[in-house]
């Protein structure tokens, strides 16, 4: 069973690039695949505060408990 690592972009590509350096251990999806996500602001002024913007934002809302679409529970939690 491998981890879960959710990519906070629409990029494909970058979910791409990522998964090619974490694979096989970690399984990388964008955010898009956990169903009605928000949309993501991007106002920082550096690719590292858009960044943390962007984690930020997908990680409280997924602390907000929606409905998710996509089966995480085959995958093991990262603590």
């Amino acid at each position: 069973m491998s981890s879960l690592l959710i990519i906070a972009t629409g990029n494909q590509h970058k979910v791409d690039e990522i998964g090619a350096i974490l694979s096989p251990a970690i399984s990388c999806v964008p955010m898009r695949v956990l169903g009605d996500c928000p949309e993501l602001k991007e106002t920082g002024t550096t690719f590292e505060e858009n960044a943390t913007m962007k984690a930020t934002q997908l990680a409280g809302w997924l602390a907000s408990g929606p409905n998710i679409r996509f089966p995480v529970d085959r995958f093991d939690t990262i603590r």
